[in-house]
């Protein structure tokens, strides 16, 4: 990795960064309720819950992304390169 946790939270508060980050968050609320229409009106299938459900996720988990969680990720790819 070749950034520090500082440079990571000035790209996380630079303004372009914190639009993005909330149109994750939207996004996610937004699915969610499309999710909820289709299933009120009976047009929900489980395969498509399953894959909104992990759209959404995967939108909160990005807009919530730490530097301990980059970090501990090419920690754990170094230590598997190591290891071969």
């Amino acid at each position: 990795m070749t950034f520090s946790e500082s440079d990571f939270q000035l790209w996380r508060h630079h303004p372009v960064s914190r639009v993005v980050i909330q149109y994750l968050n939207d996004y996610a609320v937004s699915l969610e309720r499309e999710a909820l229409e289709r299933w009120r009106s009976g047009a929900l299938r489980l395969i498509d819950e399953q894959e909104m459900r992990g759209r959404v996720l995967t939108c909160l988990e990005m807009a919530d992304l730490s530097f301990e969680s980059i970090r501990g990720f090419y920690e754990g790819e170094k230590a598997q390169e190591e290891g071969k």
